[in-house]
């Protein structure tokens, strides 16, 4: 019998699943969507500093925009090629298999090694 397999990104999986909701909703209202309905969807302004401004922004992912008294966000190019990434399973477990600490180690300035 063979064991049974872990679930492969059990630990990131919310946090790529709430990701995954933001930028189809942001598909779903037309490239952009408003500051109150990001807060909506993550459930406090703490949250939305914390998964919006310092995860998705500051790696350019998103782009705030102000239109008169309100402020928009929309996906960058980063943010386009992300949003398909997280909606192919293949490439993120395997990543997951890789593994995450290994990703964040890897000099991604340089060629990655051979082999």
């Amino acid at each position: 019998m063979e064991p049974e397999e872990k679930p492969v990104m059990a630990g990131i999986w919310p946090t790529i699943g709430r990701f995954l909701r933001i930028f189809d909703e942001i598909d779903r209202k037309g490239g952009k969507i408003l500051k109150w309905d990001l807060i909506k969807m993550v459930g406090s302004e703490a949250a939305f500093n914390r998964l919006i401004t310092k995860i998705l922004i500051k790696n350019k992912l998103l782009q705030a925009a102000k239109e008169g008294r309100r402020t928009y966000y929309s996906k960058t190019e980063d943010g386009q090629l992300f949003h398909r990434t997280l909606r192919n399973n293949y490439l993120l477990k395997t990543w997951a298999r890789i593994g995450i600490k290994k990703i964040r180690r890897w000099p991604f300035e340089q060629a990655p090694p051979e082999g």
